[in-house]
């Protein structure tokens, strides 16, 4: 048994991390790892320690639960998180570490003598502790500062690629405060209880609702339409509430408190209702389709989309759920076919991607073509 330990100020908690540890735990069957939170550095923390620790729990069983979910709880209990001020080669000698885990990446020269010791007992780090490196091509230190500019821009979808999903809607609650006040008012429901309602699910939660916010920007600056203030509040406001009930979007729409006006955008979601005719349908209602299905032919997220959609069914066995997510996927390609206006090479892009899950199904792992 190897005990490491993994020191950082993990503000985040990033994809990069979480590959790290349990990379690690894989590689020896009684590994353990004590992911120590450095509370010394010089600049002002994004998160406090209490959303860091809770970021780092909440990473860890979501990937544990999406990637190995027959023995997650045995990996995450070899798994301790603490905090320290001073020397990180103190704290791991206080835990009893063999080794130091260091994420790098393929080009930086690492002097870890130096950066674990800060110049203070570098003569006896290597007999007292050794270390482990763990390469990635992207460096650990670009990714921290791409997500920092990320959550400094709001840049929702671009922020979605560096964290888990279970870290990135934690940090939505944040960054969507404004719009959902802006726009959801009528509804009585404050914003920390509908966070809180959110929070329940593993993919219908406010990263989801932040993609589709992030869509909509993206369709709004392409657009020549004029586009009325209040119609786009409402339209937003059926972003937020389309799944806050799950799997029942008639009482999401009445949760929203919305007018009677905006119910078939509430009712467009209700994707596996008998194919309706594609020229009856409003723009609203279209676009609205388009937005809530486009994770599917996100080449970048749609493998976390995948894995998120497990975690939120996972008190359904695992073979009674292969089954009917097959269904669901084969129902879904028609769907794409028939009711987005997604492009000829989206189309193509969500039918690979679907593949792939497909494939990921019947053998347990992503392919990588």
């Amino acid at each position: 048994m190897k005990t490491f330990f993994y020191s950082g100020a993990f503000d985040p908690f990033s994809v990069l991390d979480t590959e790290a540890v349990f990379n690690t735990l894989l590689d020896g069957s009684y590994n353990k790892v004590v992911i120590g939170i450095e509370l010394d550095s010089k600049r002002p923390a994004l998160f406090s320690l209490a959303k860091r620790t809770e970021m780092i729990k909440q990473s860890l069983e979501w990937y544990a639960k999406a990637n190995f979910p027959v023995n997650y709880e045995h990996l995450i209990e070899r798994i301790s998180i603490v905090s320290y001020h001073g020397l990180p080669i103190y704290e791991a000698k206080k835990h009893g570490a063999d080794m130091f885990l260091i994420a790098t990446d393929e080009t930086k020269t690492y002097n870890v003598k130096f950066s674990l010791s800060r110049q203070i007992a570098r003569n006896k780090l290597s007999s007292q502790v050794g270390h482990v490196l763990y390469v990635r091509e992207q460096s650990p230190d670009n990714l921290a500062k791409s997500i920092k500019l990320c959550y400094k821009h709001h840049e929702y979808i671009m922020l979605a690629q560096f964290v888990t999903p279970p870290v990135h809607n934690m940090i939505m609650e944040e960054l969507l405060e404004k719009q959902y006040f802006d726009c959801c008012r009528q509804s009585g429901i404050s914003w920390e209880d509908f966070c809180s309602q959110m929070s329940t699910r593993a993919y219908h939660n406010l990263s989801h609702i932040a993609y589709m916010l992030d869509k909509y920007s993206v369709f709004k600056a392409h657009t020549t339409k004029q586009i009325d203030f209040a119609e786009e509040k409402n339209f937003k406001a059926a972003i937020f509430f389309h799944d806050y009930i799950k799997d029942d979007e008639e009482k999401s729409f009445e949760a929203s408190k919305l007018g009677e006006t905006t119910k078939p955008l509430f009712m467009a979601t209700k994707h596996f209702e008998p194919l309706f005719d594609y020229d009856d349908m409003s723009e609203p209602e279209q676009l609205i389709i388009d937005l809530d299905l486009a994770i599917l032919n996100d080449k970048v997220l749609y493998e976390n989309y995948a894995k998120s959609i497990r975690v939120e069914y996972k008190h359904i066995p695992y073979d009674e759920y292969v089954t009917a997510r097959k269904e669901i996927l084969e129902k879904l390609e028609d769907v794409i076919e028939h009711r987005t206006s997604f492009t000829d090479m989206q189309k193509q892009r969500a039918f690979k991607n679907i593949d792939r899950e497909l494939e990921y199904l019947d053998c347990g792992s992503w392919p990588c073509w």
